[in-house]
């Protein structure tokens, strides 16, 4: 995917302003977004990010990635990552936790442990500084729920 330029514009919020960066195509469409949500804690990004993904939101949570990791993901492509997951680990039914699991001068993982009908387990959510999702790997082989007392 080529992307074209990027354009700054600020969105009001109550009493805050958003940053939104708009990426046009060679055609002058949108073909990328990214909000700034560097003043938010990298879990309650990655939590949005998995909610988004959970309420078949794709476009919005593509806005979460990166401008370079859009480059290489586009909407289709998190679609069918988050598909593929739910093949293997029924729907969706909620996250459980979020934890915050470390992080280094230039980024932050955070661990969103998720629930489905048939299965459990954590999407890891890399972040940077800015809080941009720059990696997400989304389980290969998931563990089963344990059973509750």
């Amino acid at each position: 995917m080529k992307m074209g330029r990027s354009f700054q514009v600020p969105q009001k919020r109550e009493s805050s302003k958003r940053e939104v960066f708009l990426v046009l195509n060679g055609a002058g469409q949108i073909s990328g977004y990214h909000i700034d949500l560097a003043d938010q804690a990298p879990s309650l990004v990655a939590i949005k990010f998995v909610t988004a993904l959970s309420t078949g939101h794709f476009i919005s949570a593509r806005g979460f990635l990166s401008l370079e990791l859009q480059r290489e993901i586009d909407v289709a492509s998190l679609q069918a990552r988050w598909q593929q997951l739910q093949r293997q680990t029924g729907d969706f039914v909620r996250i459980h936790k979020v934890v915050e699991a470390g992080s280094t001068s230039d980024q932050h993982l955070v661990l969103v442990n998720t629930e489905f009908n048939r299965l459990s387990d954590s999407l890891f959510v890399i972040l940077d500084n800015n809080n941009q999702i720059i990696g997400v790997d989304f389980p290969s082989d998931p563990v089963s729920p344990k059973p509750v007392p």
